[in-house]
């Protein structure tokens, strides 16, 4: 007996359950301690059930809630050996036995054809061959599934020899599939192995009704309830058929159309036209329903009292009508959001909730009738993009008010980094170990967890000290051209444990270590570091062992299982209960892969961890479920026909909902006669969104991402949304169109708000609406700039920075405390002269270039050496040759000296090797000699000797000829009370090569040419020497700028007149006092500075042809400031005054030649 119950809400569904159950408990036959089993599509509306039974009844204790799945598992009597439904893995575990039973054995049987080519074109690469058939046995064990529930007699077909489709354009891929499906269920074959062997005895779902009544024990349950299906299939129809001869069935259907319920129905879908549209999956199910024995229908739709659009639109649904329903119209209760992106939609939806719940709360009305953030869903519609809107949807959520939300069925993996380290784990043995594979799992949290009192950022340290870019060892690198023990992991840790004991570069000591044919330079590091270096190595070294075996093994699932196990354990651990739970979960999904392990085949590893990968994959936050506090967030899937009071739909984008009905080559089915219960992805999806419709109570917003992240194209909606923004066109008042419905939210949170009138949730949002309209009376005040400079925001009150949320330009200090010396160093000056933006940024705001840019993701090793280890060598070497006599210097000389730093630098992997190793070598001995050459043809080795004077304190190990007392300059500098006082600065730094013979200096530049800005290291040592007691002070000095090129004019020297002590202390005063006194958020490069003076060009043009042209030098490219083009000059009048401050004494005592 059959009954079916049929009703547009799901509480009034859940009603009549209530009352089922509560008439079945009061029947003196029943078994008090046996409750009938409730079969839900998922647990959520077995949540939903527990909550709606125990508010009815006082109590839901015993309720035993299944999944098909579950409950077809229960319908097996016990036995010995136990009975087991073949689920989909270990029906890919028997495809996986069937594709691999050929390599094993030179007899085995054959594979078809087609399936061996596809095999074959892996071809010696185990791996890649293990991975095609894991690939194409998920396939299969997918497609066998979708068969066996849609078609069971085309398999029934194959197994009894026949073909089904004959000579049809799908004939020979039947035959391929109909072939590896007689060797899984033949006579022999991997199902019959496992029978045989005495383990579990799988049943296929297929042929379960078939043979459960055969079976001893077997003992149907008289009462059985289904609840919350949709739509129907084979397997379906079949298990109600088979219960309805023997037990009494409840069918709860939840229909949007009462014409589905009526068992006059024969074909098509009557009614409304999106019923027509969508409802094709529900009207086939109440088909399907009508035509089994023994059924009696009943309806208990709730007839609504139509107010809002949508209340309208679901009643027009339900009783099927068109043309009667009254005209639409928009009135908020349904709504389509067009978003400039995730992030915005995410905000926007927040936005909503928080003023739904506000203006609910302001009413009059009963407490019970309040809306509940519980009464909220936000349905992720975009399968692809599920995580990117779980991470914008809680931090939205956090920053509005914080509000409160339950996550569920959402993947772990956008939840716990546990699930991210696994995951990173099992990619180990199929990389080459390089830094950005390893070092992220190295300093993963979960590792450190393991490894308490290791030092995440010294590990990051060491690999970018120690040059590690790829390879275990030098194993890795056997058969390529690197010929030396540099950039694997193995030198590293060498030359760090050697560190421990012996010295290195560090303490001077540029000797190697060598044993046998290998050398490595010790990386001396403090004695406490040892301890953490001792973890990196004993990790590292455990890992490569481990993924390396993996790499090579070929075992059982039941031993893979264990290696998981352990593998996972031995290396991760969890800070949090949070992350302790889901490393739970994923330790569980790895000790059951054992129940794949049917017959004892072996696979490789591939296979085992595709296989994990997708259960841990697979794993979601069962913290959360529906009615817990909070807005429910969910795949809109595992929410279906739930009902909400307000619910967002997102993600409904073109081509993200529904699923697309592609064309499938494996699929026989796809281009075959259409039966009833063929229901398609796009099918299902479709019905699923007329469901939430109409089991939504008061408001439906609908949103999509409506422009392009990249490129900001305009992108569509969903074609569901299409189709119903056309019915309510078509249905709405004359004056009413499709765009009335859509609301098109703003780029930025901040538009669109007026501060003076409308209420805004977010804080953020009201703060940036507020400075964007003072903006227009900021600028009237302060002058009409493009922007609004720093300076300009020092002239506010800090009542009025603190209302717009600035931060202060200084922190005041009291008056009374001493004044501190502030340092800055030489090359600090020369940088400010040739970038104010750059060089600010690096000494005030403490910006360094590239800082941590790319040093974690390098997995190549240098094919040229670094600009700044090739200068810094270079000069170096010359340095050193200069201390010989001119007469004894040579270029062979120099190559000589050349060649023991470059070797100390090629073992610590700061050069290439090879070929490339003797091409960086032949351009370094070039410019060297090119160096030589130029000393020689000006006459300067005659004016020796060439010396490096350090001011101030040198730095470890810094190789400097004199070193001399730092030079004090008082600054005027603004004060905490706005008075400028004196403050000592204190110069430190390094000369160029200088001479007091010359007098003057010699600048050395890898480049072919020089360029004006190279004269400021030679301008600023006349300057400082000129500062300094003794013969250095001189009343002309001479500049040369050595390059790259053995050609020498003019342009490659200067000679500066008229600089002594008075001038230079007053030009250091001036341009450190620019540097210390404000901001330099604007845009001078000393090449603009130069077309000014050389030329006559105004700075504001010259910096025009800078941005509009990017093959034009300009300092302003590099630096730690990257996008340099959106600041701008100062004014042309301001801009000359700061270059005549800045650049007078340069350009009077000769520094710049007119052209």
């Amino acid at each position: 007996m059959i009954r079916v119950w049929y009703s547009n809400h799901l509480d009034r569904l859940a009603e009549l359950l209530s009352e089922n159950l509560d008439a079945a408990n009061r029947d003196p036959a029943a078994d008090l301690f046996e409750r009938p089993p409730i079969v839900v599509p998922n647990p959520q509306i077995a949540v939903y059930l527990k909550y709606e039974v125990a508010r009815r009844t006082g109590i839901a204790a015993g309720l035993s809630f299944q999944v098909t799945e579950q409950f077809l598992a229960t319908l097996l009597p016990p036995s010995k050996p136990a009975l087991r439904l073949l689920d989909r893995a270990s029906l890919r575990a028997m495809f996986l036995e069937i594709l691999g039973a050929e390599a094993k054995t030179e007899t085995a049987r054959p594979l078809p054809g087609p399936v061996r080519t596809y095999l074959d074109a892996a071809g010696d690469d185990m791996a890649a061959r293990d991975l095609r058939q894991f690939q194409l046995a998920t396939r299969l064990a997918r497609l066998a599934r979708q068969y066996g529930d849609t078609r069971p007699e085309l398999l029934r077909a194959w197994a009894e020899g026949d073909t089904d489709l004959g000579d049809g354009p799908l004939a020979e891929t039947e035959g391929w599939q109909r072939d590896l499906w007689t060797r899984l269920v033949g006579d022999g074959g991997t199902l019959s192995r496992s029978r045989a062997q005495g383990g579990d005895q799988l049943i296929l779902p297929l042929e379960l009704f078939g043979r459960l009544d055969k079976l001893d024990g077997y003992r149907p349950p008289p009462l059985v309830h289904i609840f919350g299906f949709s739509y129907i299939w084979t397997g379906l129809r079949e298990m109600l058929e088979h219960l309805g001869r023997s037990s009494e069935v409840h069918v709860y259907v939840p229909s949007s159309c009462q014409a589905f319920s009526d068992r006059s129905v024969k074909k098509g879908v009557e009614g409304h036209d999106l019923v027509r549209t969508w409802g094709r999956p529900g009207a086939e199910f109440s088909k399907m329903l009508a035509g089994l024995r023994k059924v009696s229908v009943t309806t208990a739709f709730v007839e609504p009292t139509p107010a809002t659009t949508l209340e309208h639109l679901q009643s027009a649904i339900l009783q099927g009508k068109d043309a009667d329903s009254p005209p639409l119209s928009p009135d908020g209760s349904l709504a389509v959001l067009a978003c400039p992106g995730i992030r915005r939609e995410a905000e926007v939806i927040a936005g909503e909730i928080w003023r739904l719940v506000r203006e609910d709360d302001a009413r009059q009305g009963a407490a019970a009738d309040r809306l509940r953030f519980r009464d909220i869903a936000v349905l992720i519609a975009d399968s692809r993009n599920r995580q990117s809107y779980q991470a914008h949807l809680r931090a939205a959520f956090e920053e509005l008010f914080d509000i409160p939300s339950t996550m569920i069925d959402l993947p772990l993996t956008g939840e716990c980094r546990a699930v991210e380290a696994v995951l990173r784990l099992l990619d180990l043995p199929f990389g080459e170990f390089t830094r950005p594979q390893l070092l992220p799992l190295l300093t993963h949290p979960a590792v450190q967890a393991k490894f308490p009192g290791a030092d995440a950022d010294r590990w990051r340290a060491w690999c970018h000290q120690l040059e590690i870019v790829h390879g275990a060892d030098r194993l890795d690198h056997e058969d390529t051209y690197i010929d030396r023990d540099l950039f694997h992991w193995d030198q590293g840790l060498r030359r760090l444990v050697l560190g421990g004991f012996m010295t290195g570069p560090r303490c001077g000591d540029e000797r190697g270590f060598r044993l046998g044919d290998s050398e490595w330079l010790p990386h001396d590091e403090p004695v406490e570091t040892q301890a953490d270096a001792a973890r990196l190595l004993l990790l590292v070294r455990s890992l490569v062992a481990d993924a390396r075996f993996a790499r090579s093994a070929r075992l059982t699932f039941t031993e893979w299982s264990a290696f998981f196990t352990k593998l996972i354990s031995a290396y991760l651990a969890g800070d949090s209960d949070l992350e302790q739970r889901a490393l739970a979960s994923c330790l569980r999904e790895a000790a059951d892969l054992k129940r794949l392990d049917l017959n004892g085949a072996v696979v490789g590893y591939r296979v085992a961890c595709e296989c994990l990968r997708e259960a841990v994959e697979g794993l979601t936050d069962a913290r959360g479920h529906y009615l817990a506090d909070g807005v429910a967030v969910a795949p809109l899937l595992e929410m279906r026909a739930l009902p909400f009071r307000v619910a967002f739909v997102c993600g409904l984008g073109e081509g993200c909902f529904p699923a697309a009905d592609g064309p499938d080559p494996l699929d026989l089915l796809s281009g075959g006669k259409r039966q009833l219960g063929d229901i398609s992805p796009r099918d299902r999806d479709r019905y699923l969104f007329l469901e939430t419709i109409t089991s939504t109570h008061d408001r439906l917003y609908l949103s999509y991402v409506a422009r392009d992240a990249q490129t900001g194209e305009s992108l569509e909606p969903s074609s569901v949304i299409h189709e119903l923004l056309h019915h309510l066109e078509r249905e709405g008042q004359d004056e009413t169109d499709a765009a009335d419905w859509v609301r098109k939210e703003p780029l930025r949170r901040f538009d669109n708000i007026d501060i003076l009138t409308v209420p805004v949730a977010s804080t953020a949002a009201w703060r940036e609406a507020r400075a964007r309209a003072l903006r227009p009376s900021f600028r009237a005040h302060c002058g009409p700039a493009t922007t609004i400079s720093p300076e300009q925001t020092w002239r506010l009150g800090g009542g009025l920075r603190d209302w717009l949320g600035l931060c202060p330009p200084y922190q005041a200090k009291p008056t009374t405390e001493p004044a501190r010396r502030i340092q800055v160093s030489i090359r600090e000056i020369r940088r400010f002269l040739e970038c104010p933006l750059q060089s600010w940024a690096r000494l005030m705001l403490r910006i360094r270039e590239n800082e941590g840019d790319g040093a974690a993701d390098r997995e190549d090793e240098p094919f040229a050496t670094a600009t700044l280890h090739q200068t810094t060598l270079l000069r170096d070497v010359f340095h050193d040759g200069l201390q010989y006599p001119s007469k004894e210097l040579s270029p062979a000389l120099l190559e000589a000296m050349y060649a023991p730093r470059a070797e100390v630098m090629a073992r610590s992997g700061l050069m290439p090797v090879g070929l490339f190793r003797e091409s960086d070598r032949r351009r370094h001995l070039a410019c060297l000699g090119a160096w030589h050459h130029g000393a020689i043809h000006r006459g300067l080795l005659d004016h020796g000797p060439f010396q490096i004077q350090r001011f101030g304190r040198a730095s470890e190990n810094e190789a400097v000829d004199a070193l001399r007392d730092p030079i004090v300059v008082d600054v005027p500098l603004p004060g905490p009370d706005g008075s400028t006082r004196p403050v000592p600065v204190e110069i430190h730094g390094r000369t160029e090569l200088v001479s007091a013979n010359l007098p003057g200096s010699m600048t050395c530049v890898t480049r072919d040419k020089a360029k004006p800005k190279d004269f400021f290291a030679g301008f600023l040592d006349a300057v400082v020497l000129n500062l300094t007691p003794g013969p250095q002070r001189q009343a002309s000095y001479q500049a040369h700028v050595l390059t790259h090129s053995a050609k020498a004019g003019p342009e490659h020297e200067r000679l500066f007149q008229g600089i002594d002590s008075t001038n230079a202390r007053t030009f250091l005063s001036d341009i450190l006092s620019d540097m210390f006194s404000g901001s330099h958020a604007y845009l001078l490069p000393c090449e603009a500075v130069f077309d000014f003076i050389m030329k006559g060009k105004r700075v504001s043009e010259s910096i025009d042809e800078i941005k509009d042209d990017n093959r034009k030098p300009c300092s302003s490219r590099y630096g730690p400031v990257p996008n340099f083009a959106r600041y701008d000059p100062p004014g042309d009048d301001l801009a000359e005054a700061i270059i005549a401050r800045r650049f007078g004494l340069f350009q009077k005592s000769g520094g710049v030649v007119s052209q």
